[in-house]
């Protein structure tokens, strides 16, 4: 695709160029101008403009630079205008297409057929992440504080505490023999009461 900026970057300083060639300007200082240009690749030498350029910048006669620099100038200036107009009109289609793809994924949803506003819907409404919400939906506190109550309401009973070195072992080795928290609390209990 091409670059409209960089072409009238490169138009404004032909053109300055080119003024300052028709002021007096030396021709080694003229194609010195440029050289930012050409290093940079900026400068499309196949086209008509480039090749226009090149022959200034590579003649050794002022007046060659002087009559090539004006023409390389009027034929970028004219290859840009063709290309802001075919953007212009690319747009223009864009815009077609845009109202088009948004006619067709509407639904007609007016319920009142006498009113004179037609109201429309997406066909295919995108659905919302997270969580529902709804009319009587609780905050994120209100939940925890049902969670609570509703352990407190069964009477389940949290275990979290750290064991010393010997517990932790004589855990371990209750695990591997297959028992769990559940089953050794059982055994625990049915010893004490024996």
């Amino acid at each position: 695709m091409i670059n409209l900026t960089i072409l009238k970057n490169n138009l404004s300083l032909m053109r300055d160029a080119e003024k300052q060639l028709f002021s007096g300007l030396a021709l080694y200082e003229f194609k010195s101008l440029f050289d930012g240009l050409v290093m940079a690749n900026n400068i499309d030498f196949s086209s008509e403009y480039g090749q226009l350029l090149l022959i200034a910048l590579q003649t050794k006669r002022k007046d060659t630079a002087m009559k090539n620099i004006v023409f390389a100038c009027s034929s970028l200036e004219s290859f840009i205008n063709v290309e802001e107009s075919n953007k212009l009109k690319f747009e223009e289609s864009q815009k077609g297409s845009d109202s088009l793809a948004i006619d067709s994924t509407c639904v007609d949803v007016s319920r009142n057929i006498n009113a004179n506003e037609v109201q429309l819907q997406f066909s295919n409404v995108p659905k919302k992440l997270g969580r529902p919400r709804s009319s009587n939906a609780l905050t994120g506190a209100q939940r925890a504080k049902k969670s609570r109550d509703k352990r407190k309401a069964n009477k389940l009973v949290t275990v979290n505490s750290m064991l010393d070195s010997e517990s932790s072992k004589l855990y371990n080795l209750m695990i591997e023999d297959g028992l769990d928290l559940k089953a050794i609390i059982k055994v625990a209990y049915d010893f004490t009461r024996a």
